[in-house]
C-alpha cells in the first residue's frame, strides 16, 4: 500500500457515550492477531454457535469497539456521532458462513479481485469481512453530503453484486442494520489469526450515480 490506511475505532464507555479514534489499517490487524487469545471473542463465537440472535449477546457487544470503513467520524462533547470526512473503501460483509473451509474458500476468492484491500473473519466467526479500494468523487463534491450518500449507495450496491457472484456467498454491507445509511458500514474489533492485505491493490471505480464499473491497473 502507497499510503498509511485509517479507519475509524468507536469506544462505548459504560455511560453510553461514545468516543472515535482513527486507527491505522495496519495496527487493526495486528490487534485482531492478538485478539485469538480474547476470551470474550472467544465467548462470544460459542454463544453465536448455540444461537445466531445477538440480541442475546449486548453485554459482549458492548464491549467489542465498531470499526468503521467509508466514513471519518468524530464525537462532540455530548459523545454524539458526526462525520468529518469520507475514506476511499467499502466494507462488505459475506455469510453466514458455518465450515472452516467454506471461509478459508471465501477468504482465497476474495483475493481474486485486485481491488480487494483487506479480509478478516468477523467477530462471531461466522462472516467474512472484506475492504474494498474505490476511488472517491473529487474534493468538491465530498462537500455535499447528499451527493456523498448517493454515491456510498451505487458503491455498495456495486461492489456487493461483484462479491456475491465471486464468492458465492450472501455479501452486504457490514453492520448497516443499525444504521441508517450504506456509508455508515461498520464492524466489531474482531480475532483472525491471518487476515489478507493486499499491497498492491487498485480501486474499484464507481462513476456517479451510475453502475459503471472498471478495474484500474
Amino acid at each position: 500500500m502507497k499510503s498509511k490506511v485509517n479507519l475509524t475505532l468507536v469506544r462505548t464507555d459504560k455511560r453510553n457515550k461514545k468516543m472515535a479514534s482513527n486507527v491505522s489499517l495496519t495496527t487493526l490487524l495486528t490487534r485482531m492477531k492478538a485478539n485469538m487469545d480474547s476470551e470474550l471473542i472467544d465467548a462470544y463465537r460459542t454463544n453465536m454457535k448455540l444461537s445466531s440472535r445477538r440480541d442475546l449477546y449486548g453485554d459482549m457487544l458492548a464491549r467489542l469497539h465498531k470499526v468503521y470503513a467509508s466514513v471519518r467520524l468524530h464525537t462532540d462533547k455530548n459523545g454524539t456521532l458526526a462525520v468529518s470526512g469520507y475514506n476511499d473503501m467499502l466494507m462488505l460483509s459475506a455469510g453466514p458462513i458455518y465450515d472452516e473451509q467454506q471461509m478459508e474458500n471465501a477468504k482465497l476468492s476474495a483475493r481474486v479481485l485486485p481491488c480487494t484491500l483487506a479480509t478478516f473473519v468477523g467477530a462471531s466467526g461466522m462472516t467474512l469481512k472484506i475492504l474494498v479500494k474505490i476511488e472517491l468523487p473529487n474534493a468538491k463534491a465530498q462537500k455535499d453530503e447528499g451527493g456523498m450518500r448517493r454515491f456510498f449507495s451505487t458503491a455498495y450496491m456495486v461492489a456487493t453484486n461483484i462479491y456475491t457472484a465471486l464468492i458465492g456467498e450472501t455479501v452486504n454491507a457490514s453492520g448497516i442494520a443499525e444504521e441508517s445509511s450504506a456509508m455508515m458500514a461498520n464492524c466489531r474489533i474482531s480475532a483472525d489469526d491471518s487476515p489478507y492485505v493486499n499491497p498492491k491493490v487498485a480501486p474499484l471505480m464507481v462513476k456517479g450515480n451510475e453502475n459503471v464499473v472498471v478495474m484500474k491497473g
